[in-house]
């Protein structure tokens, strides 16, 4: 997974955007060739996003009836399948529905889908919410991960999901807890 994040960090170091805050993933799209098109999914709900990549054009298309936050964070997915996996999804549409996570092996975790989408989704959490931005931002601060309110407030300034900043606020601190080399009695 250090990957997905790394390259973000890069692509953010890049494009010059790591201290911008919330970060404007069309900017980012544009930056990569990509056009972003909405469109309502009718009856389609589960239908977050795709990908579509050939030598002449690069298309994003995100449902338009998701929430703002939700979108947002669909064209950060669909830039990690850009950036992770252009030689996959070359010449091909690539659709995203409801992201699920099978704990046990099946066809689909057997053919790797499952690594490239978590993959797509560490890439997208650290393109909206970088680590090194939450770490200045919360520095000598608690926050309380059962705080609705604390989140959601943490939440708003990234133009994130309070679904999402739990998430990553949980996968930041289990990352920090793994570097330490021993935790203070």
């Amino acid at each position: 997974m250090a990957n997905a994040v790394k390259e973000a960090e890069k692509l953010l170091e890049r494009l010059g955007m790591k201290d911008k805050i919330p970060v404007d993933v069309m900017e980012i799209a544009r930056a990569l060739g990509a056009k972003v098109v909405l469109k309502a999914f009718d009856g389609e709900d589960d239908l977050s996003g795709m990908l579509f990549q050939d030598n002449n054009q690069i298309i994003i298309g995100v449902n338009a009836n998701h929430h703002p936050n939700r979108r947002r964070f669909t064209v950060a997915h669909e830039i990690g399948h850009l950036v992770l996996h252009k030689h996959i999804f070359e010449g091909r549409v690539h659709v995203d529905k409801a992201f699920e996570v099978k704990m046990f092996r099946d066809g689909r975790s057997k053919q790797g889908k499952d690594f490239i989408e978590i993959q797509a989704n560490r890439f997208a959490a650290e393109l909206l919410m970088p680590t090194e931005s939450l770490k200045r931002e919360l520095k000598d601060k608690y926050v309380d991960v059962e705080n609705d309110d604390e989140v959601k407030a943490l939440a708003n300034k990234y133009e994130v999901s309070a679904h999402a900043m739990s998430i990553k606020l949980f996968n930041t601190a289990s990352d920090l807890f793994e570097t330490q080399e021993s935790l203070p009695l």
